[in-house]
């Protein structure tokens, strides 16, 4: 019996020399996402099966972990042999009962400690325990934006003077395309940086086009329609004549489509993308789309005519921009909304949009009475039934994209609405 045991117990070493020397290769050859696995390996190499207790005891992959167990005692077998080794850590567990609780389960991240450097602290200024902290990433984020734009001012003012007054529809759409390429240019050398999928942002690729956007063409459509029925119920609108030729009903209507559309994803992008993804990631959801809105709100005082119902619409439309985000998962809804109210209010009803009032529109519309119906100079928006029809918005976007369940909410990091 003794000498079966004592052949039992070479044949064991002699495997555990060619297991250490492919260990010690693999440390050196494999990447760091390997490391975890090489260790979790160990028990079942030798015969038996680590139980997860015991695996979650085991730290993540690090850089430092290679050189810590390179650089301790060699791989031998009688190295791997001695229970009072710190790289056998967890050999106690193993060959003394595989079944029961490891009595030694406390020492491990004792022994891990002595065996592993301690990694240098960073400065809680800059990082927090999920890297670089949000506003260091808004600040670089702004500062590729600002550095891009002024590049372009610059080479453009080298080709083009450039004119004053309200662009023509193909200039506003080169504008708009440009100002979106570089948002989104810089979004993707963020998440780069930051090593995530762009689609995080906001912009999925999987769900380009899709249902979420048709639905939104359809209600902004809808919202725009019922917004200007109202007014025209209570007097303060007439569609007039029509002002285009037939040809240029469908050539005019296109091109507004695909302006509008670039406007929807530029906007969206821009208040709604990376910069709600990050700041949120800072001091939460709803805080930075609360913020972001009135940021949006105010940059509308700009336009010509703008007042404070005006913006306080635009900043109630952004809370309900940022609600299709939290409930849908995805900009993808608001961009098509965006897009067809925009084109609905400018082209098919020849309002004006922001207090903007663009050549190619359909008829010759007429807006008159007070400005709490009309929205005056502005437009529709800076009417009192824009809140209505908002509000009326929120419930068709909980009606659609119903309540996501609490693990859902919680897997994604967003609260509970």
């Amino acid at each position: 019996m003794g000498n079966r045991h004592q052949i039992g117990k070479i044949q064991r070493q002699s495997a555990g020399d060619q297991f250490w020397r492919r260990c010690g290769v693999s440390f050196q050859s494999a990447s760091l996402q390997s490391h975890l696995k090489i260790l979790t390996s160990l028990p079942s190499e030798a015969g038996y099966t680590l139980s997860a207790a015991h695996i979650a005891t085991i730290p993540g992959p690090s850089p430092y972990l290679p050189a810590a167990v390179l650089c301790c005692i060699p791989f031998s077998a009688e190295t791997a042999s001695q229970k009072s080794s710190p790289l056998n850590f967890l050999q106690g567990a193993i060959v003394d009962n595989l079944t029961s609780p490891d009595p030694n389960a406390q020492e491990i991240p004792a022994q891990l400690r002595s065996i592993l450097p301690t990694p240098p602290r960073r400065n809680p200024v800059l990082f927090n325990d999920r890297g670089l902290r949000a506003g260091w990433r808004l600040l670089i984020y702004f500062l590729l934006i600002a550095a891009s734009f002024a590049s372009i001012g610059f080479i453009a003012r080298r080709v083009h003077t450039p004119t004053g007054g309200i662009p023509s529809p193909p200039a506003a759409l080169f504008q708009e395309a440009l100002s979106f390429a570089v948002v989104l240019g810089c979004a993707l050398i963020m998440s780069r940086i930051e090593r995530r999928s762009p689609g995080d942002y906001g912009l999925p690729v999987a769900e380009v086009f899709g249902k979420k956007f048709w639905l939104g063409m359809l209600f902004g459509l809808v919202e725009i329609s019922v917004l200007i029925g109202l007014i025209s119920t209570f007097g303060g609108y007439s569609f007039g004549s029509i002002a285009l030729s037939s040809k240029g009903i469908v050539g005019w209507g296109l091109l507004h489509l695909v302006l509008f559309t670039v406007v929807g994803f530029f906007e969206e992008f821009l208040f709604r993308g990376y910069t709600q993804f990050t700041l949120a990631d800072g001091i939460g959801f709803w805080p930075a789309a609360i913020l972001l809105s009135l940021g949006f709100g105010a940059v509308h005082l700009g336009n010509p005519g703008e007042g404070l119902i005006g913006a306080a619409s635009v900043a109630l439309v952004g809370i309900f921009f940022a609600f299709t985000l939290y409930r849908t998962g995805n900009l993808w809804y608001a961009v098509g909304l965006h897009a067809s109210f925009d084109w609905g209010e400018t082209y098919l009803f020849s309002v004006p949009n922001s207090g903007t009032f663009m050549e190619g529109h359909l008829s010759n519309s007429i807006l008159h009475g007070a400005k709490w119906l009309t929205g005056g100079t502005v437009g529709p928006e800076g009417s009192v039934f824009c809140f209505l029809t908002m509000g009326l918005q929120f419930l068709v976007v909980m009606w659609l994209f119903p309540k996501k369940n609490t693990t859902t909410e919680s897997a994604a990091g967003l609260p509970p609405l």
